[in-house]
């Protein structure tokens, strides 16, 4: 059980680590984009057409996204490109258009915090994402709105899931005692 408890200890200094290495690509990412509508503003006339330059920016996102979910490894280990091009746009499109709320599960959430843990997201929140897609078997009606809400709560579920699967393991895995 210490051991145990060691190890989860170590994964959630390594989780905290690699979320300040997020918040930090996030600030420096929301800071080009500051400083590049700030640009438009100066540089560009009323008649400018713009959509161009938000593309860059939605580019960028999809870019930052992707490489903190390490797109490329997923998809070297087996996990298939349409399925992380979903999971990427709806990301995508939730960060690329600011609002007042976004809407999970029916609850309506600040932009700025859906943002923040939508950065936040990593591999393995991917990957644990996925894992319950595949283990699901309850008719979903709403698919883009599921995703969103899996992909929103996996970074505060994720440690808890864990956590209790290895509890269950380790209960089925010990011997009854016959008395």
């Amino acid at each position: 059980m210490v051991d145990e408890n060691s190890q989860i200890e170590k994964l959630l200094i390594e989780q905290k680590q690699e979320i300040g290495k997020l918040v930090q690509k996030t600030s420096n990412l929301e800071a080009a984009i500051r400083k590049l509508q700030k640009m438009l503003t100066l540089f560009c006339s009323p008649d400018t057409p713009i959509a161009g330059i938000m593309d860059s920016s939605v580019d960028a996102y999809r870019n930052v996204i992707r490489e903190n979910i390490s797109y490329y490894t997923l998809i070297c280990d087996g996990v298939s490109k349409e399925r992380l091009d979903e999971l990427v746009e709806i990301m995508v499109e939730t960060i690329a258009v600011p609002r007042q709320f976004v809407t999970i599960s029916g609850v309506e959430y600040p932009y700025d915090m859906v943002k923040a843990r939508l950065m936040k997201v990593n591999m393995e929140h991917i990957q644990y994402v996925l894992y319950c897609l595949d283990h699901n078997t309850t008719k979903i009606k709403k698919i883009r709105p599921y995703l969103l809400a899996c992909i929103y709560n996996a970074p505060s579920t994720i440690h808890s899931y864990y956590v209790a699967e290895v509890s269950h393991n380790m209960a089925a895995s010990k011997p009854k005692n016959k008395g």
